[in-house]
């Protein structure tokens, strides 16, 4: 998928697995509006129709 928003919407999600918050909410991209979902494992974001676009596990270590 060739779209502008992802790289942005990796960085947030990336914050939140490191913060160890739990947070769910709606995001509006340039391309997309975006649903972003906390679960115990992972931080999940889908686009409009529902397709995962991001998926970061919480447990994993960033060398960002």
């Amino acid at each position: 998928m060739s779209n502008s928003d992802i790289s942005n919407l990796t960085l947030i999600a990336k914050s939140i697995a490191e913060s160890g918050l739990s947070v769910s909410g709606n995001i509006t991209g340039k391309d997309d509006d975006y649903e972003l979902v906390s679960y115990v494992d992972e931080i999940v974001i889908l686009d409009s129709f529902g397709q995962e676009v991001v998926s970061i596990p919480k447990d994993s270590s960033y060398d960002d």
